[in-house]
């Protein structure tokens, strides 16, 4: 059965093409200060919320689901640098996203170079 468990603009992470690992969806939210010395002491303004950062990790096996060519769409969608809507399964909107880096290793390699399995991390910030 296909089950969609993530969204990002066109491209859906289910257990058939590229098939999240369940516990990798990992989350970021930083918070600005600014620093002053005042008589030797420092103190701290909060400035608001900082940038908010997600990484999806997943695996790839391609002579069974999804491929290399699942990435590369990815990374030309990447190369445009615009951002890119995130949805949950259930269609809800999480917010819009850049694409910052798109790292993949290959392994379990055949004698002619091809892979049996691709493990890919796929870091994204939020733009809105």
């Amino acid at each position: 059965m296909n089950k969609n468990l993530m969204i990002l603009d066109d491209f859906i992470f289910n257990n058939q093409s590229l098939a999240p690992d369940g516990d990798s969806l990992s989350q970021n939210a930083d918070f600005a200060f600014t620093k002053a010395i005042k008589a030797n002491t420092p103190n701290f303004q909060f400035l608001g919320v900082g940038e908010k950062t997600r990484e999806l990790k997943g695996n790839l096996y391609p002579a069974y689901m999804g491929g290399l060519s699942d990435l590369e769409k990815l990374k030309q969608k990447m190369k445009k640098g615009r951002p890119v809507l995130l949805s949950n399964a259930d269609g809800k909107k999480i917010g819009k996203y850049l694409i910052l880096n798109i790292n993949e290793e290959l392994l379990n390699k055949l004698p002619d170079g091809s892979a049996q399995k691709i493990n890919y991390s796929i870091s994204l910030r939020q733009v809105d």
